[in-house]
């Protein structure tokens, strides 16, 4: 009996044995860990905090004060189910951004989680903060959101474009979410004209497939340091999911994606001299009158045509003429417009006066418009002509509230032409030449898109970056071709295109990151002369200013054929040989 009960606590207690080891299992299971995306980082980075808890539910998160940092908007959450050890996992994270205040090294105390009941503290951890701009060498990213600027530094008014840009190793899918800060302290005027197709880029040693998904252009309203906030990016992926019958079933998977912010140093302007006209930026003007001879009984007409890229709104106090010689009546504003250009946006402004003369004599027209340039940071005049004018003396009449404009238009119409025959009545259609030509059409066309088939399978099967730097040349000759005997305003938007986006695709680089300034740096670092690239950034400046002048343009031969000769000039260099094209056998 003593031996029956004996091996009846022996059992039972193998079965507590048993319990206990199946609870400290499960317990193993609830793993609870906080992990930061790098620990050293520059004072003007964001970091990212996260508590990642597996398969328990989080009843409460109580974090850390985060000394030494400052939080950026709201923590967010993520719950994904993963395979881990063989194992279905429920991961759930929770995610704060931090930006440092100060440099050095800064511990962030432990967190505190409640989890099914049941309190949990984390490690601390200690980051390492240093000074702003510090390259920090990291582990490069499977997916990551980046800002990315022409400029750092500017004046108040001055534009500044800004590059939203996405860098992934997966294919998005259609179904993403952008969330926008507020961008305090600017006038923000979002893009359209930008490059939005997908490149493959590399960054940091590694290749992604990288698109501009937003561009917009700033105007800064404040000096100080400025700070344009994180954007946050939802994107889907399509993930796939194990199945007990061993296929693999497919599903949507959101990633959140988090830009660092960015740091703009605006400066105010210096004095301005009491005729600034509020322009601030690159700026050019043409001006024209109607007339050099009048009596004071006339009126003389002025128009004055402003471009540049700068915002043309700003432009209000511009003095055409000296009061003391002239009786100045109310402008009329012709064209008041901001245009998208590839670069940036583009101001362009047309103004009339009417001006009348006090007295007659000699008299000098001298319009004034003063702006400021941020490369010079200074005022400039940027009056193009003075006017000499001969005034004769009225006789009390005034003519200039009589002025009508011819708006006659002609109609013409263009003789009939009789339509040509085929082949004659009665005639075997064999013996006509129109027959064979109909005969063999369907077996060119079925042979052609057999050809136009393989050399597009050819083509997909090489690196789309490698293809476009390899025909960069030849793409941007044959845009040049086409543009020769075109009108005058489409030869230079062509050739402005061209030019940028041989860059583009030589360089492989994007079009934010050539500036006027970086396409001489990047070319004279390639052994290009800098006069070769001095007179490429002049080429495209006279392309940018005629193409968004606001007077007609006139003919301008010389511009693709100069074009045509600095893309060979670079080529050459480049491949260290001539390059022959083949459309018309001419080496560039």
């Amino acid at each position: 009996m003593v031996k029956d009960l004996g091996l009846k606590y022996i059992g039972l207690f193998g079965i507590l044995v048993i319990s206990l080891q199946l609870s400290a299992q499960t317990h193993s299971d609830n793993f609870l860990t906080v992990r930061l995306d790098r620990d050293r980082i520059a004072l003007d980075d964001t970091l990212l905090y996260t508590f990642e808890v597996h398969n328990a539910t989080v009843d409460e998160v109580i974090p850390p004060d985060f000394a030494g940092f400052r939080q950026v908007g709201q923590p967010f959450r993520e719950e994904n189910s993963t395979l881990i050890a063989g194992q279905s996992m429920l991961v759930t994270k929770i995610n704060y951004r931090l930006v440092p205040l100060r440099e050095g090294g800064i511990t962030i105390e432990p967190g505190r989680l409640k989890l099914e009941g049941r309190l949990y503290y984390t490690n601390s951890r200690r980051v390492e903060v240093l000074p702003a701009g510090t390259e920090v060498a990291t582990v490069a990213p499977s997916n990551f959101l980046q800002l990315e600027t022409d400029r750092t530094r500017a004046f108040v008014g001055q534009q500044i474009i800004v590059d939203l840009n996405v860098y992934t190793t997966v294919n998005r899918k259609g179904l993403n979410a952008l969330s926008r800060p507020s961008l305090d302290g600017f006038i923000s005027k979002p893009r359209s004209g930008f490059d939005k197709r997908t490149q493959t880029v590399t960054r940091n040693g590694k290749t992604y497939l990288g698109q501009t998904i937003e561009s917009f252009a700033l105007y800064p309203v404040r000096s100080g340091e400025l700070v344009i906030e994180p954007f946050e990016y939802n994107m889907s992926v399509q993930s796939f999911r194990p199945t007990g019958s061993g296929f693999r079933q497919p599903y949507t998977e959101f990633i959140r994606l988090v830009s660092d912010s960015l740091r703009i140093e605006v400066s105010e302007l210096p004095p301005p001299p009491s005729d600034f006209s509020g322009g601030i930026g690159d700026f050019s003007i043409v001006t024209s009158i109607n007339r050099d001879t009048l009596s004071t009984d006339d009126a003389l007409n002025l128009r004055i045509s402003i471009s540049g890229d700068g915002d043309i709104f700003r432009l209000r106090e511009i003095i055409p003429a000296d009061p003391a010689d002239w009786e100045i009546y109310p402008p009329s504003n012709q064209l008041e417009e901001m245009v998208d250009s590839p670069t940036g946006f583009y101001g362009r402004k047309v103004i009339d006066y009417q001006l009348v003369p006090r007295e007659a004599g000699t008299i000098v027209l001298d319009p004034k418009v003063i702006v400021f340039r941020p490369d010079t940071a200074a005022y400039v005049d940027l009056a193009d002509e003075d006017f000499v004018l001969q005034v004769g003396e009225g006789e009390g009449r005034p003519t200039y509230d009589t002025t009508s404009l011819d708006t006659t238009t002609t109609l013409t119409l263009s003789p009939s032409v009789a339509e040509p025959r085929l082949y004659k009545p009665g005639s075997p259609p064999s013996g006509q030449s129109i027959y064979w030509v109909l005969f063999a059409l369907p077996l060119l066309i079925v042979g052609g898109l057999g050809i136009q088939t393989w050399l597009k399978m050819r083509a997909d099967r090489l690196d789309p970056a490698d293809r476009a730097q390899s025909q960069a040349a030849r793409k941007a000759y044959r845009q040049l071709k086409k543009a020769q005997g075109k009108s005058p305003d489409l030869q230079f938007a062509v050739t402005e295109q061209t030019l940028l986006e041989y860059l583009k695709d030589r360089l492989r680089l994007p079009i934010s990151e050539l500036s006027k300034a970086s396409i001489v740096q990047l070319l004279t670092v390639r052994e290009i002369e800098k006069e070769t690239a001095d007179d490429y950034v002049n080429l495209l400046q006279q392309c940018e200013r005629a193409r968004y002048a606001p007077l007609p343009l006139k003919s301008e031969s010389s511009i693709t054929r100069r074009a045509k000769e600095l893309i060979g000039q670079i080529e050459a260099v480049l491949t260290k040989k001539p390059v022959t094209l083949q459309e018309d056998g001419q080496t560039i």
